[in-house]
């Protein structure tokens, strides 16, 4: 008769004390979790750099290394995603160098930029820190978050009025996202506002001059280069073709007031040498999207082109074979900011199908550099 039950203080004290157990066990449970998943996006970050240390000494010069080219060269074995697996990281491993303390070895640090899933992961070697970023989100393939590129073909010859517009069709070599407007420059000179638009109100991202030999002895007019000049001073973009920035085929001054813009000098120099045949000497977003175009020292073949009085002081990505001047002499293809000047046009604006994807790569990359997705 004297055994009593627990009270209904008691059992609520023993069910508060058992949810504080639960919480204390289940959240250490949670942080023994990320911790396993942070060790393990250590241990894959630090294996890439392992591969890497191998790629570069393979690939002398490299600045970064991507991923795929570690895989797809055997350097690594495993990408996958630690948290499930179910998937591959897409990530870089960017190479810093400088000169060792003796004068002659070089110093390597490293910088892991890895995308897992909906993780962000960064990861610094050989400081071993590593903290979430959201800086992979300009790796190369988040560049296809571009829904819409607008490009002004402004063509110097009617043979290739519907050219850049036909390369880029459907899903060939644009993936239905770059729309191509064309129009004659003579056209384009006489009234550039009505192609063009103005400013707060453009009617193109990027806007692509050529392609033909001496572009056919066309120049912009003074009114449209100014336009031009309103219009890449606010951001927007553009691509000079063969023989557009040039003092040659009748010295294109219209086109010369903007070579600022792409940080090409135009000089009086006019000697060439041309090739069928380029490299690619400088490897990062442009390089790898929509089209993985080739690591460093990839050869890519285009119909014959040359390089005429031109120097460029911006990156040089790629310069022609078998010629002997330095590389922003026999400049191919240099970025500058969200501008670009390519050689394309020589051969009576044919184009092999690796340069329409060189084309298609750099419309990309110019319109990433306008929307600050990249961060090479």
């Amino acid at each position: 008769m004297n055994n009593k039950g627990f009270t209904l203080v008691e059992i609520l004290a023993t069910i508060a004390i058992l949810g504080i157990l639960s919480g204390i066990v289940i959240g250490g449970v949670q942080k023994y979790i990320e911790k396993s998943r942070q060790q393990a996006y250590d241990t894959l970050a630090s294996s890439s750099i392992d591969a890497t240390k191998e790629y570069v000494m393979d690939h002398p010069g490299v600045e970064q290394v991507y991923f795929d080219d570690l895989l797809e060269g055997n350097y690594i074995d495993n990408i996958s995603n630690p948290k499930d697996n179910s998937s591959n990281c897409s990530g870089r491993v960017k190479v810093n160098t400088k000169k060792g303390s003796n004068g002659v070895l070089d110093d390597y640090t490293y910088n892991v930029f890895m995308c897992c899933g909906s993780d962000n992961y960064a990861y610094e070697f050989p400081k071993k820190k590593h903290y979430k970023t959201n800086n992979c989100k300009a790796h190369a393939y988040d560049i296809s978050e571009i829904k819409e590129i607008k490009v002004l073909h402004v063509y110097p010859y009617n043979a290739v009025a519907n050219q850049l517009k036909n390369w880029m069709a459907d899903k060939k070599h644009g993936d239905e996202r770059i729309k191509v407007s064309s129009v004659y420059i003579d056209e384009f000179n006489k009234n550039p506002i009505n192609y063009l638009g103005s400013i707060g109100n453009w009617k193109a991202d990027v806007i692509v001059f050529g392609f033909w030999d001496c572009n056919a002895s066309k120049d912009l007019s003074k009114n449209s280069a100014q336009l031009v000049d309103k219009f890449l001073s606010t951001g927007g973009s553009a691509i000079f073709g063969h023989d557009t920035i040039t003092k040659g085929c009748g010295n294109h001054t219209n086109f010369i007031s903007l070579q600022q813009y792409v940080n090409v000098e135009a000089t009086s120099d006019l000697s060439w040498n041309g090739s069928n045949k380029v490299t690619i000497v400088k490897s990062g977003i442009f390089t790898e999207y929509p089209y993985r175009i080739g690591n460093q020292e990839t050869v890519l073949t285009i119909p014959t082109s040359h390089c005429y009085g031109q120097v460029a002081h911006g990156d040089v990505w790629l310069t022609y074979n078998g010629i002997t001047s330095s590389a922003n002499k026999n400049v191919y293809l240099s970025t500058y900011g969200n501008n670009a000047l390519i050689q394309t046009g020589h051969s009576s604006g044919q184009a092999t199908e690796d340069e329409q994807k060189i084309i298609a790569n750099i419309i990309f990359y110019m319109k990433a550099n306008q929307d600050g997705l990249v961060s090479d």
